[in-house]
């Protein structure tokens, strides 16, 4: 890979922020120094933990959104400037709407790639917000070079809407393939005897479903036992209630939950929607099985009755019956086929290697188109 590249997000909190912190890092390690640079909201950049080598810029992301939104594409236009980069790499909606347009305006000669993350018409909105969002991501497709989608769910969705079939690519998402470090020893969890070991991660908002979660411990306070690893989101309705089995910790370091992964049982992801799941992979990189519910890309991830158990979203009765039937055993050879299926298929060596490669080719067609 030659050439500088330029990363852009408006929000990275959740899983876009992890992704961009993983593939900054291997990209750094394959291409060297000065090659990569990211443009981040000030707020959340502590969040990718760049390694040095990288160039880290911020956007005033204080205020109303679509203010914020001007910040960005303010610096973006300054960096075009400055950095003339050869891939330019868009993350999640808001930046690819407001940078794409830009971009053309101002007639960049880069490669322009955009990643949805997860389709804004895929998820539980008003009819007229997925009209108005399929029609956008039509529009603007036409205004990138690439579209990256992170499964097989949302490439289909996309060629649905009438997304061109040669301007999307199927890279399924991914996490590193090594496990990190222990903050402290997992036997220091506290965990109930006696009871299963459930862990959730994520935010507790209406779309990781941990109302059905928290529904669901509430009918199993005999037997279970359950720890999320998250915080409520501000505006997503009123705050929940915990039963008296269940605890929650906050927000974690990567190093900090791996310590719950390696001591807990099983891993519920009951999402409404999902473009991916990174959730899904950690938990089978961990070993453990995953009870997530049958939506969007957690399908791909998890094999129904091999690696988890899928049940219908929303449905706090079915999570209740797979927490209470499926026997220790059976768990245990789950989480063993979990670590095997995502070895061979959710590795984020993986993604940037065909990420080097989309680069790549456009820079070969570039350079020979000149």
């Amino acid at each position: 890979m030659t050439g500088a590249i330029l990363h852009a997000a408006e929000n990275i909190k959740g899983g876009v922020g992890t992704y961009l912190r993983d593939l900054l890092a291997m990209q750094r390690e394959s291409f060297g120094d000065g090659v990569v640079t990211a443009l981040l909201p000030a707020s959340q950049a502590s969040i990718v933990h760049a390694p040095a080598g990288v160039e880290i810029v911020t956007f005033d992301d204080r205020g109303p959104r679509w203010l914020s939104t001007l910040r960005l594409a303010s610096c973006m236009r300054q960096l075009m400037a400055q950095k003339k980069p050869d891939v330019v790499h868009l993350h999640s909606t808001f930046a690819g709407a407001a940078l794409r347009p830009l971009l053309r305006v101002v007639g960049a000669r880069a490669k322009i790639v955009y990643c949805a993350h997860g389709w804004a018409f895929d998820r539980d909105t008003s009819f007229a917000s997925r009209m108005v969002a399929k029609l956008l991501e039509r529009i603007l497709s036409h205004w990138c070079d690439a579209i990256i989608c992170i499964s097989r769910h949302e490439m289909v969705l996309a060629e649905r809407i009438g997304i061109a079939a040669d301007k999307l690519l199927l890279i399924s998402n991914g996490i590193p393939r090594d496990n990190p470090r222990v903050a402290w020893n997992p036997a220091d969890v506290e965990w109930p005897e006696g009871k299963r070991r459930v862990l959730f991660v994520g935010r507790f908002d209406r779309q990781k479903g941990t109302d059905v979660l928290l529904a669901a411990l509430g009918e199993l306070q005999d037997t279970t036992h359950g720890y999320l690893v998250g915080e409520s989101v501000l505006g997503d309705g009123n705050e929940l209630v915990l039963p008296p089995n269940a605890r929650a910790t906050g927000w974690l370091s990567p190093n900090e939950i791996e310590v719950f992964y390696r001591s807990a049982d099983v891993v519920v992801v009951p999402s409404r929607w999902e473009g991916f799941g990174l959730i899904a992979a950690e938990a089978m990189r961990a070993g453990l099985p995953v009870i997530a519910s049958r939506v969007g890309g957690l399908v791909e991830i998890v094999e129904d009755g091999v690696t988890g158990v899928l049940v219908p979203p929303g449905d706090a009765a079915a999570l209740v019956a797979a927490l209470r039937d499926t026997s220790d055993d059976r768990l245990d050879t789950m989480g063993r086929a979990g670590r095997q299926r995502f070895l061979r298929h959710f590795t984020m060596e993986r993604v940037h290697r065909q990420i080097t490669e989309l680069y790549n080719s456009g820079l070969r067609e570039t350079a020979g188109s000149t």
